[in-house]
């Protein structure tokens, strides 16, 4: 292993409160590192670590001290994701249940995508693989991701036009093999850009999934 950077919580904690982070959770976001995060008093937050030397808050959420002037133990003891919201039993006050929001940080397609994920049971302290499944969110995710450092206009326009329209095709049966060759299509278009090669592949990965 290699040493790359740390995660400090910004916030200040008074001599009131019990902090220590403890027993976060990933939220499955493909092609992203993101991780629900318990400080017990400290509250919870949402980390971006996918460029693990530059470590980034997202969101965060506290209650501040349960007294204002004796140290009484509480927080969250641990945040879990599971099936689309981020759960928190805070010891000493309420048991939480958060769901995200598109943000500049986060879009809609990758909240969608990280919410297809179900699974029967968790346990945070196991950090079980959980991996979306192809599908038109995880295509989403994956444009939206291209776009943020700079992938051009024109061709996100383009390949949100293939997905638009693959969408379109798919809602008739007659009509299967129009959408799977947009997404073809699509794929194709980017057999030529390197940086692209995540995107192409999950267009491809949507495609063969509906064949």
């Amino acid at each position: 292993m290699e040493w790359r950077s740390y995660y400090k919580m910004p916030a200040p904690q008074t001599n009131q409160e019990n902090c220590v982070a403890h027993n976060g959770s990933l939220v499955p976001v493909p092609g992203r590192a993101v991780m629900v995060q318990a400080w017990y008093q400290g509250g919870l937050s949402l980390i971006d670590f996918t460029d693990s030397s530059n470590p980034s808050r997202s969101v965060s959420s506290t209650a501040g001290p349960i007294s204002p002037t004796s140290l009484v133990t509480g927080g969250f003891w641990s945040t879990y994701w599971w099936n689309g919201n981020a759960f928190g039993s805070e010891i000493a006050r309420a048991f939480e249940s958060l769901a995200l929001q598109r943000s500049d940080a986060l879009s809609a397609n990758e909240i969608a995508a990280a919410s297809e994920v179900r699974l029967d049971e968790f346990n945070a302290q196991l950090q079980v693989d959980v991996t979306p499944a192809p599908s038109f969110a995880v295509v989403g995710a994956r444009l939206d991701q291209s776009v943020r450092p700079g992938l051009d206009a024109e061709t996100a326009h383009r390949l949100q036009g293939h997905i638009d329209k693959a969408k379109q095709f798919l809602a008739g049966p007659q009509k299967r093999a129009a959408g799977i060759a947009q997404l073809d299509a699509a794929a194709e278009s980017l057999q030529d850009r390197p940086d692209q090669q995540d995107l192409a592949q999950a267009f491809s990965d949507v495609a063969d999934s509906l064949r």
